[in-house]
């Protein structure tokens, strides 16, 4: 009976539905496809460059370094009879992506704009220019640095430029600094760097989130911020005029299964794997100055011995870090020569302290083993200094 209830049925459900069709009455909907919703025009002060794809729907504007994008006001003129939202002068925040509408008629579209601050990482110095930088490491990093970036995002800075004023750490998403030595090849920090006002004025940069890139003796840097402790580490120092020695020295990025040769500070640079260990060659047979700046016996101060992983796991979690590098020659926690210091809540800028001696910007043509001083793995160290900037410069 169910069955034939439902097939009576049938019939007088799809007659009602065709019934009702019948009956129900539509207003006409006209669109002009000649009407344009379109941005014909996008300005906004002080840009340095801004790009309006209607392909795509897209606008792009970049902004010099330094600028406060949390409220800006673009200007902007649409298609004859549309109207738009947000309305062209309102302030905007440019941090996040947002959505411009613009509507004619019975026609709408959509923009998406974005909006980025140019990147310009500052090359710190205690000396007044390029020009009067003494030692060899350091001018050849200053050299590798300005040839490699254009003027644009790449300045000369001076620690006394900080002093004086006459420079805005906040224009810059970097600042850089390789420290060598004295010209007896003693280790000193220089006094300009130690003043009271660069170093308040540094600190205020790297806590409001600016990033640095500490190179050699440059890392005591950390210790004078505060962000690094003073009296909890051994660090070793290593100075003097150097030696000749036979070996090539290198990077290790993975002992005892701690593995950081994935980070981006190393991308493209050849690995070599010897069993749980992964290393890369920075200098040759020849001259080596050593001029380390490291942070040694690190298990010692957790009362383990150096092969404890905890060791590496406690220092990273006190220090909010990633423990990037080791000496090569070394299989266990005993040191650490290239960290990364993350952001926390009082240093809301990222540090990296790279202070391994056998990263030298300019082999010593002395000795008898290579006396001409080329450095066959200079292209890592490159890369590497490459891959730093530009990953500090993106986060």
């Amino acid at each position: 009976m169910n069955i034939k209830k439902l097939i009576y049925t049938l019939p007088i459900v799809a007659g009602s539905f065709m019934l009702s069709c019948d009956k129900e009455e539509f207003e006409p909907m006209t669109l002009d496809i000649n009407q344009e919703v379109q941005i014909k025009t996008f300005e906004v002060s002080g840009a340095l460059e801004t790009t309006l794809d209607e392909k795509t729907k897209t606008i792009h504007v970049l902004f010099p370094g330094g600028t406060n994008i949390a409220a800006i006001a673009p200007s902007f003129t649409v298609s004859n009879g549309a109207s738009v939202t947000p309305a062209s002068g309102a302030t905007l925040d440019l941090r996040v992506p947002q959505t411009i509408t613009v509507l004619n008629g019975n026609l709408f579209g959509t923009y998406k704009l974005t909006a980025e601050v140019q990147s310009v990482t500052a090359f710190l110095s205690h000396h007044a220019s390029v020009n009067d930088i003494t030692d060899d490491d350091e001018k050849a990093y200053a050299e590798w640095f300005f040839n490699e970036y254009e003027s644009e995002v790449a300045e000369f800075v001076s620690f006394q430029a900080i002093k004086d004023g006459s420079v805005d750490l906040n224009k810059y998403k970097t600042l850089t600094w390789y420290l060598d030595g004295n010209a007896d090849e003693s280790f000193q920090m220089p006094a300009i760097a130690m003043d009271a006002n660069v170093l308040a004025k540094v600190k205020t940069y790297y806590q409001g989130g600016g990033n640095l890139y500490l190179l050699g003796y440059a890392g005591r840097y950390l210790i004078e911020l505060g962000r690094l402790p003073s009296n909890k580490y051994f660090i070793e120092v290593g100075n003097g005029g150097g030696f000749d020695n036979p070996d090539p020295w290198g990077v290790g990025t993975a002992i005892l299964g701690k593995d950081e040769s994935t980070h981006p500070i190393y991308t493209d640079i050849p690995l070599t794997t010897n069993g749980n260990r992964k290393t890369f060659p920075v200098i040759g047979p020849g001259w080596k100055e050593n001029h380390n700046y490291v942070v040694i016996r690190i298990p010692e101060v957790y009362g383990l011995p150096n092969d404890s992983a905890a060791a590496y796991d406690k220092f990273n979690q006190d220090n909010n870090t990633r423990w990037l590098g080791v000496w090569d020659g070394i299989g266990d926690f005993f040191m650490a020569g290239v960290v990364e210091f993350l952001p926390n809540n009082q240093y809301k800028g990222r540090a990296i302290f790279q202070g391994i001696g056998g990263i030298e910007w300019d082999q010593d043509a002395k000795g008898t083993i290579n006396p001409d001083g080329e450095n066959p793995y200079q292209s890592n160290i490159e890369k590497m200094g490459r891959n730093a900037i530009s990953y500090l410069n993106l986060n």
